[in-house]
């Protein structure tokens, strides 16, 4: 198990969403809860303590 940080951050830094969990070594997903959020750019923000990841997310509709 390794711990993982996952978070949503809009253009401006503000964090909207962040899960603290652990998980296996391996393939996983998280669903993220973009029902609630404006139209626009967001990034996607993955650390563990191997290193960190950060995407760029569009929501289109």
């Amino acid at each position: 198990m390794q711990s993982l940080l996952v978070s949503l951050v809009d253009i401006t830094g503000k964090t909207l969403w962040i899960n603290k969990d652990f998980r296996s070594q391996g393939l996983n997903y998280e669903i993220l809860p973009m029902e609630d959020f404006s139209v626009g750019m967001y990034f996607l923000k993955i650390q563990t303590k191997k290193g960190a990841s950060t995407q760029k997310i569009e929501k289109t509709w």
